[in-house]
Parts: structure tokens; C-alpha cells; sequence
């Protein structure tokens, strides 16, 4: 399988956990869970400095900043709508 169909099937594995991840109260199955999602998160971040550094090293800090603050934004954004689903599946 090539690299970025590899990384295109593990970060929809991932968004795919997560929205499962939301719907567990038990403890094993949120543990389980949260391994998984480690997994795929190191799995799609790990190689990511290696393609930058490939591809143009001279602008490689300023890509891997611009892709750290867009990442962090992006999970700040996410951040209250997971707790939002969970008061939800909670409540019913």
C-alpha cells in the first residue's frame, strides 16, 4: 500500500474511533479506545517531519509551525463539540 493511501486509511480509522470512542461510559472500552487513537495519532505524526524535511529542508520549520498551529487549533475547535456529544449520549 503506498504512503499516503496508508495515512488517508489511518486518519479515517482515526476520526472513525473517535466518534466511537464518544459513545463508551465503560472503562476497559474507553482504555482500549484511547490506545487505538494513540496509535493512529503517533502512526500519522511520526512520518510527517520526514516528508517535510524531504520535500524542502530549508523551509522546514516554518511548514512543521504552520502544521503545529493549525493542528492545535483544529483540536481546540473539536475539543468542546466531543463534549458536547458526550453530555448528549449521556443524557439519553
Amino acid at each position: 500500500m503506498p504512503t499516503r493511501k496508508a495515512h488517508v486509511f489511518v486518519l479515517l480509522v482515526f476520526f472513525f474511533l473517535v466518534a466511537v470512542l464518544i459513545m463508551f461510559n465503560d472503562f476497559l472500552a474507553v482504555a482500549l479506545m484511547s490506545g487505538f487513537l494513540g496509535f493512529a495519532r503517533s502512526f500519522i505524526q511520526v512520518p510527517l517531519p520526514l516528508v517535510f524535511a524531504e520535500y524542502n529542508l530549508q523551509r522546514f520549520p516554518s511548514a512543521f509551525g504552520l502544521y503545529s498551529v493549525i493542528f492545535g487549533i483544529i483540536a481546540v475547535m473539536i475539543g468542546p463539540f466531543i463534549g458536547k456529544q458526550c453530555v448528549t449520549f449521556e443524557a439519553s
